[in-house]
């Protein structure tokens, strides 16, 4: 709004005219607005047919590897090699007694956590048990947990459910690895539950 005089000198008040919305503006936000529903239409439809669930897929593994491409520092992994693993005479298993050896010198490394990637669901005699034993309970009071893993089994009478097998460390806490590795050798998918006799 702006005050101005006139010839014969009384105030006149002027306002701003405001701009004519025109034809092809009027235009242009339709075609808009119609672009934007088809398009929702679009995607919800495939979303409910599953259409795009490669591309979620495909998605996450790329955020994946743009974020774990280099490891945390705060994470080792401590992997035996194969003339390592030939020196130790088992071709099917670890011995207990160097899983013992090996938690024993990753507490003397520092380490926070123990993970152990091993099924130990079989037992191996009393004296390796009762080693690698001994080397969870020695760094659980040192203030180190130690988590085991194991293989989940199919309950026989449960179609459907899971138990987990007797281990050879009873009391340590542990998770199940039966996640299925792709042919890269890596697990992009897990599962963080499964059915078991009790829900």
């Amino acid at each position: 709004m702006a005050l101005r005089r006139s010839r014969s000198g009384a105030k006149v008040v002027s306002r701003p005219r405001r701009p004519r919305v025109t034809s092809v503006w009027r235009r242009q936000v339709t075609l808009g607005f119609v672009a934007g529903l088809v398009f929702g239409a679009f995607t919800t439809a495939a979303s409910a047919a599953g259409l795009l669930g490669l591309l979620h897929a495909g998605a996450l593994q790329l955020l994946g590897w743009w974020m774990y491409l280099t490891p945390s520092p705060q994470i080792v992994v401590v992997g035996i090699d194969d003339r390592s693993f030939a020196r130790l005479r088992a071709p099917q298993a670890i011995p207990h007694d160097y899983l013992a050896s090996v938690i024993r010198g990753a507490q003397r490394s520092g380490a926070r956590v123990i993970g152990l990637d091993v099924d130990l669901s079989a037992t191996e005699g009393a004296g390796q048990d009762q080693a690698l034993a001994d080397a969870v309970s020695q760094a659980t009071a040192g203030g180190v947990p130690v988590v085991l893993s194991f293989v989940a089994q199919p309950v026989k009478d449960a179609l459907g459910q899971y138990g987990r097998p007797p281990l050879a460390v009873e009391r340590a806490p542990a998770g199940f690895v039966n996640d299925p590795a792709d042919a890269a050798g890596v697990v992009r998918q897990f599962r963080a539950l499964l059915p078991g006799a009790a829900g």
